[in-house]
């Protein structure tokens, strides 16, 4: 079964507009001009920063504070604060801050705060606040605390 990401995003005159409150961890892209910013849970739209690019040469993504800090292997994604940080793995996801924080396997989907946080394995799934908090096993499936 395929599993689609997708990021809420508007363009940078509706965003501005609309101006609202992006949960922690959550991205918002402007689709016109291809920025991102990251929501923290309390300021609107219109007082976040931009996040700079992070794409790396190996093809990692790592955006926020800390994401992808060491060892971040080929094409992983880390967006949030200490997302991905330790040890991510070849084609992990980690979304959220502190989402697949420590050693977080090939393949393996982080989704939420803390979900994922301590060695989530192979193509574990973690979806939600502390979902797979620690030591998911390789193929679970964890959605909510």
């Amino acid at each position: 079964m395929a599993t689609k990401i997708q990021f809420r995003r508007d363009t940078s005159n509706n965003w501005s507009s609309s101006n609202p409150v992006l949960s922690q961890g959550e991205p918002g892209v402007e689709t016109n001009s291809g920025q991102i910013k990251i929501g923290n849970g309390s300021d609107n739209w219109n007082c976040l920063p931009y996040v700079s690019s992070g794409v790396k040469d190996n093809r990692a993504i790592a955006i926020g504070q800390y994401a992808g800090r060491d060892s971040q292997c080929c094409e992983a994604v880390a967006i949030g604060y200490r997302g991905g940080e330790t040890c991510q793995s070849c084609y992990a996801v980690a979304v959220g801050s502190y989402a697949g924080q420590t050693y977080q396997e090939y393949g393996a989907v982080a989704i939420g705060y803390e979900a994922g946080r301590y060695c989530q394995r192979e193509q574990a799934v973690a979806i939600g606040w502390e979902a797979g908090y620690s030591n998911q096993r390789c193929y679970a499936v964890a959605i909510g605390n």
